[in-house]
């Protein structure tokens, strides 16, 4: 089964600085369905079609995306504490094998500061070949105006979701001119521990042309 809805809005906070929070002129989602029997979500594809996100935060501090929750949303809160001394909910297992976003934007804007953060996103696709295959990824886009691209793999969602297992990563790009890579590995992702991260940066600077140099 897929799923395909065209021009999505989600409404902003009140004292937002626009009226939406997220605007998308196209969402497709497709899942298999056999998976979901053993309690495993298999999504096949996932694209979204210029998306446009503003994260941002008041005076405050408070971040648009903290929302409110309803009666229904708190009487389930109160139901999963109720059944808390009955066994821990298990989350399901996720796996990914096509995630593709074509000409996104992102912006995020600091309430205290009146900073603006911007990134579009000319195309980025994440691809895997199953649940235990690490994940490709490929980005083309730009960070506040300055040409980015990345490059790389990540480890599998279900060794990120898992605290028994190391999850590793190993990624490179440019920015703005300059080169960088991240590559290493987190022992316990959920909670941020054991991470063995190294990330070096080198920024390139162009030779100067002939008449220009000293001899």
């Amino acid at each position: 089964p897929s799923l395909q809805a065209d021009d999505i809005r989600l409404q902003n906070a009140p004292w937002g600085s626009r009226p939406e929070m997220a605007r998308i002129r196209r969402f497709e989602f497709q899942v298999a369905v056999l998976p979901l029997i053993s309690g495993r979500v298999e999504v096949k594809r996932l694209i979204l079609v210029e998306p446009d996100i503003l994260i941002e935060t008041d005076a405050a501090g408070r971040s648009n995306f903290q929302f409110k929750p309803g009666q229904e949303e708190k009487a389930a809160g109160e139901t999963r504490k109720e059944r808390k001394g009955e066994g821990e909910e298990k989350i399901p297992v996720l796996s990914i094998n096509e995630l593709r976003i074509e000409k996104g934007q992102l912006a995020y804007r600091d309430g205290k500061s009146g900073r603006i953060f911007t990134a579009a996103v000319n195309s980025l696709a994440v691809l895997g070949k199953g649940p235990e295959s690490p994940l490709e990824v490929r980005l083309r886009g730009t960070y506040n105006r300055e040409p980015l691209e990345l490059a790389g793999t990540l480890g599998s969602l279900e060794a990120f979701a898992d605290p028994g297992r190391t999850w590793s990563l190993d990624l490179k790009g440019g920015v703005a001119g300059a080169a960088f890579a991240l590559a290493g590995s987190i022992q316990d992702p959920p909670a941020r521990r054991g991470m063995k991260i190294s990330f070096s940066f080198c920024s390139v600077v162009p030779f100067p042309p002939a008449e220009n140099r000293k001899k």
